[in-house]
């Protein structure tokens, strides 16, 4: 949430392809009705409108990276530069994580995900119209309205299976940009001014309540979307140059605004990043307002200078073939930075990393099977017995380790401490799947099937103790009710098993600790402690514990082995306790198990 109380503030992609839809297709019927439109000539204005500001805002952005980034960042980077001078950024950011998922602070071109979504749909969409216009005219529209509905119903059917593929994939975005087209062709109301006024306003309403309601907790698209792209259309559709929504939108101000928009929204999500990158920190208000209006000037000297140099001027067949061959070149140029990028693995050699921070350590592997399924994995790819941490031995007691990736990231911990420990340690974990038995969170397909045989595996591997971590302030995001655990802890019991929670440990704010240790050192060996206050996880851990009172079980304080004063120990004598924002290092899970035995907790 990067202003208080503006939850919903992604919906404004959603505004702009309504009103995208609209204009192009205005544009569309205006050519093809008079008979002269040209295909060739479509595509070079939309490349001269988009691709310069587009090429400049990534050459910045590639080098603003190679000052800035670790090289594990500073080669994603290189590797998302390629996706999106080809317009497939959506399809490179879905297969990397979904849009709420992940440190998106490192992902300074996430925003051009919806800029590859619009030209995915010029490129089809004057196809489409071309075949509109053979149909006969009373057809048109129904035709288009058609492939609206088929498009939406998609989208709304789709967010329950796969929630980042719906938000990415520019099929199940159509509909949106039809909704903008059907204000070109279909709506011609003569309404009085007053009626104008009053729909228009419930447009703007429709939009704003979309923005403070929506949070990224809740499926998006699709129905949650309905809302923002109807009032969208509704300010589109029922505006006139008498009505004072019209005036306040022809204000100067609102028109240099709109005239900019586009190279600051190019500008904006960069500098947001890299400024968040090298604080090392949330930024707080004063920050977040003053990189508002430095991407209002950076937009406008990129629109002056650059965007709108290019954009105007006739488009002769000669000029659309230069157009074509500039725009070859340039992205291959490009792609070639990002490709060395990646072959350089991010150039390391731009840091002595492994000097600061750690030795190289050999590979880890606790297990000979697959003990933490992937979010699309189900249970039928789980090994079993094989998941006995460090091999099952002739102990007496078997305690099962249930729960989602803070489940896994224990896994070196008790692994290195396995001599300490008497009992066998079985690990269930799934990916962003919180152990709660009919917990289903979003983007989470398998995980209430998965969790379903918990009881299975407690009588075949002769459980006695069934231990519950998770990332409970990612669950609660994810729309999974934490209430739930006192069902789930009553059916464990039921099973005859002890049963023990380890509460929520703290989600510091910062995804790059790496480069904290880097900063901090100087490029010398660092061995002190630091602590940083965290971000998340105090709530949590306090309704946590609310809820654990009615079932008397014992819920261990991770906030309490890591953090005093209200800050957290994130570096002990010079090793990281996470490798991200939330999840334990090898270092950091090896002090955390061995703190806990140190407390007396039983495994």
């Amino acid at each position: 949430m990067w202003f208080y109380g503006l939850s919903g503030g992604f919906i404004g992609v959603d505004v702009f392809f309504v009103i995208s839809g609209y204009l192009i297709t205005s544009l569309l019927v205006r050519d093809l009705t008079k008979g002269d439109f040209s295909l060739t000539a479509f595509y070079a204005k939309r490349i001269r409108r988009l691709y310069p500001a587009l090429v400049f805002t990534l050459l910045i952005t590639l080098l603003g990276g190679y000052f800035i980034f670790m090289p594990d960042e500073f080669k994603e980077l290189g590797q998302s530069a390629v996706s999106v001078v080809t317009y497939l950024s959506n399809i490179f950011f879905w297969l990397k994580s979904d849009y709420f998922d992940g440190p998106s602070e490192l992902k300074p071109l996430l925003h051009t995900w919806s800029l590859a979504v619009e030209e995915q749909f010029y490129i089809i969409f004057p196809l489409i119209m071309i075949l509109v216009f053979k149909l006969h005219k009373k057809f048109r529209n129904l035709a288009l309205f058609a492939l609206l509905v088929l498009s939406l119903i998609a989208c709304t059917l789709y967010v329950h299976i796969d929630n980042s593929a719906a938000f990415f994939f520019m099929p199940f975005r159509i509909w949106e940009f039809l909704t903008g087209a059907m204000c070109t062709l279909v709506i011609r109301l003569v309404v009085k001014n007053t009626i104008r006024e009053i729909i228009a306003l419930i447009g703007l309403l429709l939009i704003a309540l979309s923005v403070v309601l929506i949070d990224e907790s809740m499926l998006f698209p699709g129905v949650s979307a309905i809302p923002v792209c109807l009032g969208t259309a509704l300010v589109i559709a029922f505006n006139n140059n008498d009505t004072y929504i019209s005036r306040f939108l022809a204000a100067k101000p609102i028109v240099f605004i709109g005239k900019i928009s586009y190279s600051t929204y190019l500008i904006h999500w960069p500098l947001v990043v890299f400024y968040t990158y090298y604080i090392i920190r949330e930024i707080n208000l004063v920050e977040k307002i003053t990189l508002v209006f430095l991407s209002f000037v950076f937009g406008y000297i990129i629109y002056s200078t650059i965007e709108n140099r290019f954009r105007k001027g006739k488009i002769t067949p000669k000029e659309s073939k230069t157009t074509f061959m500039y725009t070859v070149a340039f992205s291959v140029f490009v792609a070639c930075i990002g490709g060395l990028i990646h072959l350089q693995d991010g150039f390391k050699q731009r840091f002595a990393i492994n000097e600061v921070v750690s030795e190289e350590r050999p590979v880890f592997r606790a297990f000979s099977g697959k003990c933490f399924l992937s979010t699309d994995e189900s249970y039928e790819k789980w090994s079993g017995d094989n998941c006995f941490i460090g091999a099952k031995e002739a102990r007496n007691h078997n305690t099962l380790l249930w729960g989602d990736s803070h489940a896994n990231h224990l896994v070196y911990g008790i692994y290195n401490q396995k001599e300490r420990i008497e009992s066998n340690i079985l690990l269930f974990a799934n990916a962003g799947c919180p152990p709660i038995v009919d917990a289903q969170p979003n983007n989470r397909p398998n995980c209430a099937q998965n969790n379903s045989n918990v009881i299975k595996i407690i009588e075949s591997h002769h459980i006695n103790h069934v231990i519950l971590a998770s990332n409970w302030q990612y669950a609660v995001a994810q729309g999974v009710k934490l209430d739930k655990l006192v069902d789930t802890i009553k059916t464990l019991k039921e099973s005859n098993v002890k049963v023990s929670l380890i509460n929520q440990l703290p989600i510091y704010p910062i995804n790059n600790p790496e480069y904290l240790i880097l900063r901090l050192s100087n490029g010398k060996p660092f061995d002190e402690d630091w602590h940083l206050k965290p971000s998340k996880g105090q709530k949590t851990t306090e309704k946590v514990s609310n809820i654990l009172k009615a079932t008397n079980i014992p819920a261990i304080d991770s906030m309490a082995t890591f953090c005093k004063h209200s800050k957290c120990k994130i570096i002990d004598k010079g090793s990281l306790m996470v490798k991200d924002a939330g999840h334990l290092s090898r270092s950091g899970s090896d002090y955390f198990i061995s703190s806990l035995l140190r407390q007396k907790m039983e495994f």
